[in-house]
């Protein structure tokens, strides 16, 4: 079995995982992770991992980074999450991925639940420590920084992946209904201490921590599509938005009637053509 076709199998697993996390608190991220498969994959191809390597990924979701690098070269991958929930669904659909054979035969993958600030394994364990969107989520990125130096090997590489909203591109323009959601949705990771614009401070919080050798690429993530009633990047924002309602009213950033008014109109905007823009920031350094 070659890599294109492990990738396969493992595409295979996560999307027949997708029916029973449906209706799910988790099942949006799932959706996401299936998306983003092709930018993933294509970061995978850039990392040039050397077969025996001790491979880190923080904020690992349902494992899909993992099992893609485990299915390139032999490694010895960790990935680790917060959710057991999500790590759960995780060794599941690990088990199916072993089945179908489509992990190197020399790679391992292990999940763990643990914290991106304090990681529950030794000083200078790991050859490389991978995070993948988990920075914009984290109100003291520093710290996490410097808790996955402490864990990297001396010569050791990070590699953290994230974006920055400032880099969103459309035409035609985004609506409406869709800004005010979307508005709405950052406004409340804010409140949470997130970070939506994090892409362009890592190069900086790298020095910070104590990485060198410090390398930033900007990774254009673009597309033409028609936009249809059973769209996936369609019905994944609907999904992430309905999640969202709730909070995003107990914050007062939108009232009901405003968030069900702009929901109901970003259903109805179907049957065009847009050209859609964005960037991965992915910085990396060296300890």
């Amino acid at each position: 079995m070659n890599v294109e076709q492990r990738y396969e199998a493992i595409d295979t697993a996560l999307r027949g995982f997708a029916p029973q996390l449906s209706g799910g608190e988790e099942y949006w991220l799932l959706i996401q992770t299936i998306l983003t498969s092709q930018s993933r994959r294509g970061f995978v191809s850039d990392l040039a991992l050397s077969p025996g390597q001790r491979v880190l990924d923080v904020g690992s979701g349902f494992g899909a980074l993992a099992f893609d690098l485990a299915a390139t070269v032999p490694l010895d991958v960790t990935a680790c999450d917060t959710s057991d929930s999500v790590l759960a669904a995780a060794r599941e659909m690990q088990r199916q991925i072993l089945t179908a054979g489509a992990l190197h035969s020399q790679s391992s993958v292990q999940q763990v639940c643990a914290d991106a600030y304090a990681l529950p394994f030794g000083d200078a364990e790991y050859d490389v420590v991978i995070t993948r969107f988990l920075f914009q989520h984290l109100a003291e990125p520093i710290d996490a920084l410097r808790e996955i130096f402490r864990v990297l090997k001396p010569g050791g590489s990070c590699v953290v992946v994230d974006i920055d909203d400032q880099t969103i591109l459309s035409y035609p323009v985004l609506s409406s209904a869709f800004s005010e959601l979307h508005g709405a949705l950052a406004a409340l990771q804010h409140k949470k201490g997130g970070d939506r614009e994090v892409g362009r401070k890592l190069p900086l919080l790298f020095r910070r921590a104590g990485l060198r050798d410090v390398q930033i690429q900007i990774r254009p993530q673009s597309a033409l599509a028609y936009v249809e009633d059973n769209d996936l990047s369609l019905q994944y924002s609907l999904l992430r938005f309905a999640q969202a309602r709730s909070e995003i009213v107990e914050a007062g950033l939108l009232d009901p009637d405003a968030f069900d008014r702009h929901f109901e109109q970003l259903k109805t905007e179907t049957g065009y053509w847009q050209f859609s823009s964005n960037a991965e920031f992915v910085v990396t350094g060296v300890k």
